[in-house]
């Protein structure tokens, strides 16, 4: 799994270039992974090309032939991506407003609302967002996406992650933190 800051590489790109910020961002990202996964394979870069699955799941191809499993998360300026050879998914997020957190924690499995309710009000948007980066990895592992009900898993412990399936946080290197210095949340979950 890697962790790449962009923001400082978004700002870069000139006010003349005729793309917009999110056209920008996606050539960024899309450029960023074909280097990781081609020097994680060890092949060129010009080996590697990004596709997508009928769903929108992420595909890699070396060389025209399928390649590893991938998953990509980016929230805050921050790109998350992860690459194995089982499913997987990966998500990263800026820590949710209170706001936020209160409203779609109605959406979660109870006991993961329980969780929330239970935090003391300061925490609750932390609480909030790291059930959320988890419920995102596993929804991504599981190939589903967001189709899936959230409320099906309890992702408050790893076991919730259902069988062949292994949940984790991710700690985010302090280098790794754009300047805004906002608080982050990782999850990474890698299917049997």
């Amino acid at each position: 799994m890697w962790i790449a800051d962009l923001s400082a590489s978004i700002t870069a790109v000139p006010s003349s270039h005729v793309r917009s910020a999110g056209t920008a961002e996606a050539a960024l990202r899309a450029r960023i992974s074909r280097q990781l996964l081609a020097g994680w394979l060890q092949v060129p870069v010009e080996s590697v090309r990004l596709g997508a699955d009928e769903r929108g799941a992420p595909l890699v191809f070396v060389d025209g032939a399928p390649g590893p499993c991938v998953s990509f998360a980016s929230s805050g300026g921050l790109l998350a991506i992860a690459a194995a050879d089982v499913r997987l998914g990966v998500d990263i997020e800026v820590r949710a407003t209170r706001q936020t957190a209160t409203e779609a924690a109605a959406l979660l499995h109870p006991a993961e609302q329980a969780v929330i309710a239970r935090a003391d009000p300061t925490e609750q948007a932390a609480v909030f967002t790291q059930l959320w980066v988890r419920k995102e990895a596993l929804l991504k592992a599981y190939g589903t996406g967001m189709l899936r009900d959230l409320a099906a898993d309890d992702v408050t412990t790893a076991a919730g992650a259902g069988a062949g399936m292994c949940l984790c946080d991710v700690m985010i290197p302090a280098h790794v933190l754009p300047a805004a210095e906002q608080p982050f949340h990782a999850a990474l979950c890698l299917g049997g």
